[in-house]
This record gives structure tokens, C-alpha cells and sequence, in this order.
């Protein structure tokens, strides 16, 4: 992959993280907690610079950052009866602050999408490109290969892309005898779709290969892009929904690496491209962080949500432990999927 395009997403994510942390960050000064440090990844830090009582730092290991708001933290010896102190700020500003990061990257996404729908819409034309075959997928054991270029289903074209998905969605499971062109030969490559959660899949990255320019009203835009963070906004819980079912595993979960080549797959094709996969990117990365696992942003909002049906907050010892048992599984999980990426 060109090293400009992996530099470009590498870029792309870092500031889809300087977003998140950077919504936490004012939605905390703006309620008047104090802010010791501002980090985007973890580890040894490379650079730092100070201002307005907050250090800024960049640091060795750039899988996702954080924001070191006085007092979160029982141990960082912040006086508890300071008035900028985390635990002294009333209810709905600690929770506006938790929440402000994930509402961050939910308002950029939707921007994002909404801008380019509106100034550089284009509908995507067939013949479609498999990008990627998925292991023991349908489409692997059919025989189809990345680089195939499907034409249509049984003699009858692609007009859009739609046509192909539409195809995949209504078959109910029965077999789809794709026209597929591969180099100069043409032939029919029948793949039978698995059914996940209430949707059939047949195992095949995709792209168009041609595109026509379609700019949208802005009306159609507000709509189209709300379309699609309601659906990137199900993504995470149709993928659980997969493992359960044994359609997924541990090794189709993308991590970091994962993603900095999808976004760079992106660049490669355009900065359109890129940006509307910065969106989705986004968006996923506001949901998950509203799952409520120990050490994201739903996990902290749920001890708030607790400890106002109790009438007094969890105790904030037990809290910060939770965290960081959360913390540690949650970077093992990185590194699992981070090798899974790696191999791949």
C-alpha cells in the first residue's frame, strides 16, 4: 500500500481521536473542572507543551488517548473539596462531560457525511469490484476471488449497486448465480448467502468501479446521513449478534491496524472516499464507547446513572478499579486484534 496513504489514515484516526478527547476536554473546562492532561495514546510521551494548567502530550503507543480530568481519579491527589474537582461538580455536568466525547465523534460524523452528500455526491456504478473474500465465507467456498468483477445475477446487469445488494438481501438463502468477470474470461459463480442476525451476508469486501456525480438537496442529505449513523450506530451490536451466532469470531474484528489500512485502502481511491469512511469510523467509535464495558464512557455514565437512583455515588475507589480491571482486558483485546490484523 502507498506509504502516503498509510500515513494520510494514520493522520485520520489520530484526529477522529483528538475529537473524542477534545469533546470531553471542553465540555469539562466549560463546567469548571480542571483539566491536568490532555493525551493522545499511551505510553512513553514523545512531545508535551503546557497551557492553561493543562498538559498536552503525544505519546509512543497511539491506540486511542484520554483526558485526565482532576479528581476522576481517586489517587491523582486532587484535593476532594477542591471546587474544580470532578466529584464536586454536580450531576448533570459530570455527565454531560462522560458524554461529550462519544456526542463528539456522533456531530462529526454526521457532518461529515452531510457535507459530502450535499457538495460531492456520487452514485456508485457497477461493474462491482470484490475487494476482499472473507475466510470459510460463502463466497470463498463458491470459489470467488478478490478481484472479480460481478456483472449481474443470471444474464440479467448490475444497473446500481443497489441491484447487487438487493439481490443478496431478497434471496432468502436460496443460491445466487452471479455473472462475474475475471481478467479477460467471463463465467457464473454461484454462492448460496449465510443468514446473519435477520440479514444475509455472502463474505465479500466490495467497490464500485465506476460513479456518476449525484450532488443531494440538502433536505435528501439530512436524511441520507441520518440513515447512515443510525445504521453504523447498529453495527457494533449486529457484529455481537454475529459472534453469538458463530457467523463471526475474534478474527473478523478489525482493531487499529485493521482500520488504518481500510482508511488508506480509502485514500488510495479518493479523499472522498476517505472522508466518508472517517464518518463511519466516527460514528462506531461513539457507540462503542457507549457500550457499557468498565473503562469506556457507558461504563462511567452507567456508575452516574447508579448513583443517582441510589441518592449518593458509587464509591469512587471502587469505581476507579472497575476501570482499570476494564482498561487492562480492554488493551489485551487490542492486542489480540491487533495480531488478527497483522496476519491478515
Amino acid at each position: 500500500m502507498d506509504p502516503v496513504s498509510v500515513s494520510l489514515a494514520i493522520v485520520a484516526v489520530g484526529l477522529l481521536i483528538i475529537i473524542h478527547e477534545s469533546g470531553h476536554y471542553f465540555a469539562a473546562k466549560w463546567s469548571g473542572m480542571n483539566v491536568s492532561r490532555f493525551s493522545i495514546g499511551f505510553g512513553p510521551i514523545i512531545a508535551k507543551v503546557t497551557r492553561n494548567e493543562t498538559t498536552f502530550t503525544i505519546c509512543a503507543i497511539p491506540f486511542g488517548g484520554f483526558v485526565q480530568i482532576d479528581g476522576m481519579n481517586p489517587e491523582d491527589g486532587t484535593d476532594p473539596d477542591a471546587p474544580t474537582s470532578y466529584l464536586r461538580r454536580p450531576f448533570h455536568q459530570r455527565f454531560a462531560t462522560i458524554l461529550a466525547g462519544p456526542a463528539a465523534n456522533y456531530l462529526l460524523g454526521f457532518t461529515l457525511w452531510f457535507g459530502l452528500l450535499v457538495a460531492f455526491n456520487y452514485e456508485p456504478l457497477p461493474p462491482i469490484e470484490v475487494t476482499a473474500v472473507s475466510a470459510d465465507s460463502p463466497a470463498e467456498t463458491a470459489g470467488l476471488q478478490k478481484g472479480d468483477l460481478l456483472t449481474g445475477v443470471a444474464g440479467k446487469p448490475f444497473e446500481t449497486v443497489e441491484d447487487f445488494l438487493k439481490a443478496i438481501d431478497d434471496s432468502g438463502g436460496a443460491a445466487i448465480a452471479f455473472d462475474v468477470r475475471r481478467e479477460s474470461e467471463t463465467k457464473v459463480v454461484t454462492v448460496t448467502p449465510q443468514k446473519v442476525g435477520e440479514g444475509w451476508r455472502v463474505g465479500v469486501g466490495f467497490a464500485p468501479t465506476e460513479k456518476k456525480a449525484a450532488p443531494l438537496s440538502v433536505g435528501d442529505a439530512l436524511a441520507k446521513s441520518w440513515s447512515r449513523t443510525v445504521e453504523w450506530t447498529k453495527s457494533p451490536f449486529k457484529m455481537i449478534a454475529g459472534m453469538i451466532d458463530g457467523v463471526f469470531g475474534i478474527d473478523d474484528v478489525s482493531g487499529p491496524i485493521g482500520i488504518v489500512k481500510t482508511m488508506g485502502g480509502a485514500f488510495e481511491r479518493s479523499w472522498i472516499d476517505a472522508l466518508s469512511f472517517a464518518a463511519a469510523i466516527s460514528i462506531a467509535l461513539g457507540i462503542f464507547n457507549l457500550l457499557p464495558i468498565p473503562a469506556l464512557d457507558g461504563s462511567r455514565l452507567l456508575f452516574l446513572l447508579v448513583g443517582l437512583i441510589r441518592r449518593r455515588p458509587v464509591d469512587s475507589r471502587v469505581e476507579a478499579w472497575v476501570h482499570g480491571g476494564g482498561f487492562v482486558l480492554l488493551a489485551a483485546l487490542i492486542v489480540v486484534v491487533s495480531v488478527f490484523d497483522v496476519l491478515r
